[in-house]
């Protein structure tokens, strides 16, 4: 911790520093941007898949993720076992 006399500085600074990393995270967006679409894709899409098993249960609006991927291969597996009986 900084002393109190101390603290609108340590503020300033992170709010300087913060404000100008932001602009430059902007800048580079705006660049690839130009550059291709599907880089940033290739950062969005990632992270949206990401989210999905990252974000806190309550979060989400369906069945958690390793709930849908068990009840998917368990109805593959049905399916499977069934037309070995026919």
């Amino acid at each position: 911790m900084l002393s109190p006399r101390r603290r609108g500085s340590a503020f300033g600074t992170f709010t300087a520093g913060h404000g100008v990393f932001w602009f430059l995270g902007s800048a580079v967006i705006g660049i690839l941007y130009d550059v291709s679409a599907g880089v940033i894709g290739s950062a969005v899409i990632p992270t949206l898949i990401a989210n999905a098993f990252y974000l806190p249960r309550h979060l989400l609006s369906g069945p958690a993720p390793e709930q849908v991927i068990k009840e998917t291969a368990g109805a593959t597996s049905l399916r499977a076992a069934s037309a070995k009986a026919d």
